[in-house]
């Protein structure tokens, strides 16, 4: 009776232990918090030359850090702290995505690492076909986004993504008659260069989260 009664104990116990290998999203791993390395992100770079995209970019940056303090894999310097020290050391806030000074600004911020990303092409295919008063339109928008996650040391990469997102569209009309709706670019961008902040967050934590 007592051998039943120490299993009844035991088998909560187990089930507990199990549990606290708490799983984030999809397969990530959770770090303890003192075992986390303390990462500084800057603005998501736009190298599509298209500046009509920073104001959606500065957006999808707290949307690409809030994704990531809730992988519960990294601790995070805030944008406001980074922003100001690298203003006193007159670098401003384009010093923390320039690659050549990842050790210096590193230093300045106490940075274990540097997260980089960029948005590194937004281009629209259109396939116009007209006949009399009928019209039919094929549209495809492609985003694409990177990111890599850099030790201030070493300059070794600890996790890198790329991510390529595809929206398509279809849309006829004949006179008064239609069939779909016309696409507004910029919305779409928009909708999909924050889709694309959440997926590299993901895809960013659940890599270096592998080694461990």
């Amino acid at each position: 009776m007592k051998c039943f009664r120490f299993i009844f104990l035991i088998i909560p116990f187990l089930f507990s232990c199990n549990e606290s290998k708490t799983t984030v999203k999809g397969g990530i791993k959770s770090i303890p918090y003192n075992k986390r390395i303390l990462v500084a992100v800057g603005t998501i770079e736009n190298k599509t030359g298209d500046t009509s995209h920073n104001a959606t970019l500065e957006n999808a940056t707290g949307i690409f850090i809030s994704e990531l303090d809730s992988t519960e894999c990294f601790r995070l310097i805030e944008r406001q702290r980074i922003k100001t020290i690298l203003e006193e050391q007159k670098l401003g806030i384009s010093g923390i995505i320039d690659p050549s000074k990842t050790k210096e600004v590193g230093k300045l911020l106490g940075a274990d690492a540097i997260l980089f990303a960029s948005l590194s092409e937004v281009y629209r295919i259109v396939d116009e076909r007209k006949a009399g008063v009928a019209i039919k339109k094929n549209e495809k928008i492609t985003v694409v986004m990177d990111a890599r996650l850099v030790n201030v040391e070493t300059g070794e990469i600890l996790s890198s993504s790329k991510v390529s997102l595809v929206y398509e569209n279809e849309y006829a009309s004949i006179g008064e008659l239609k069939k779909g709706n016309e696409m507004d670019f910029q919305t779409v961008v928009k909708e999909k260069i924050e889709e694309a902040a959440k997926k590299l967050a993901y895809e960013i934590a659940l890599k270096y989260s592998q080694r461990f």
